[in-house]
């Protein structure tokens, strides 16, 4: 081989490289720069049932639409019952018709409306063993803690605050229980866990519903209190008054849970209905 064809061959894998190179950048950047769209975005909203409220969005399953939210955000709800949804025109009744999984333990529900509530969105929705999602990675859970919600200049309607947190782990005593390493607060209960498919060039993902954290007690006050036992010698004892403490450990149920309970009763408002 000749030193000019040995130079060309130098320089065709350095240019090589360097593609390679600015691909790898290239999908950091993205993954760096990327956010949840908008348009899912319009499908999370904040909802109230009795005294309580927390957050719920929309899936379409079989070309029907149901609200997603935590099982025990609607506790007492009955069938044929109603809920109350922050649309863009502020807060309204929504009847709804209520379908649960079979297993109590699972804290999420859906609810067939009785009108379509948003235009439909073409969403995967992936949980359990066969999910294309990894541990260490990031994921994102939406909703509305403490009722706050975020305004937008060109929509109508409140928008979701949106927090990240890691993929951990799953129950090993297989209750569906996804474990994120975050921070959960009282109003995200409802709200979607969303990932970037890798494997489907970051392709926006439903993986499970917020349930709740793991809780601690801690110690903040300890105080000697004299107490007489009159059988025997006085004695001294520790009182100790703790505090519930918020671990980083979030608690969420796979979507997939849901999803079979809505295909055994697919009572859902078919898309293109009014």
């Amino acid at each position: 081989m000749n030193y000019s064809s040995l130079l060309k061959r130098c320089m065709l894998i350095t240019s090589m490289f360097m593609i390679c190179a600015n691909t790898i950048f290239a999908e950091e950047l993205k993954l760096l720069r990327g956010g949840v769209p908008r348009g899912f975005l319009t499908r999370v909203f904040q909802m109230q049932f009795k005294d309580g409220q927390g957050t719920c969005f929309l899936i379409e399953v079989d070309n029907k639409q149901y609200i997603i939210t935590a099982r025990h955000v609607v506790d007492g709800l009955k069938d044929h019952g109603a809920i109350r949804i922050l649309l863009d025109k502020g807060w309204e009744e929504v009847k709804v018709s209520l379908i649960l999984p079979e297993d109590s333990k699972i804290d999420i529900a859906a609810m067939a409306a009785d009108r379509l509530l948003a235009p439909a969105m073409p969403i995967p929705l992936e949980s359990g063993e066969t999910a294309n999602f990894i541990l260490g990675q990031d994921v994102y859970f939406l909703g509305f803690p403490f009722g706050l919600s975020s305004p937008h200049s060109d929509l109508p309607i409140r928008l979701p605050f949106v927090k990240k947190a890691i993929f951990s782990g799953v129950d090993p005593a297989g209750t569906h229980v996804m474990y994120l390493d975050g921070i959960n607060n009282p109003g995200f209960s409802g709200g979607p866990v969303i990932f970037a498919n890798y494997f489907q060039n970051d392709r926006l993902q439903i993986a499970g519903v917020i349930s709740g954290y793991r809780a601690a007690s801690a110690p903040v006050v300890e105080q000697l209190i004299d107490v007489t036992n009159k059988l025997s010698e006085d004695v001294q004892k520790k009182l100790v008054r703790f505090v519930r403490e918020n671990t980083g450990l979030i608690i969420a149920f796979g979507i997939n849970e849901i999803v079979t309970a809505i295909r055994k009763n697919p009572i859902g408002m078919p898309i293109g209905s009014h």
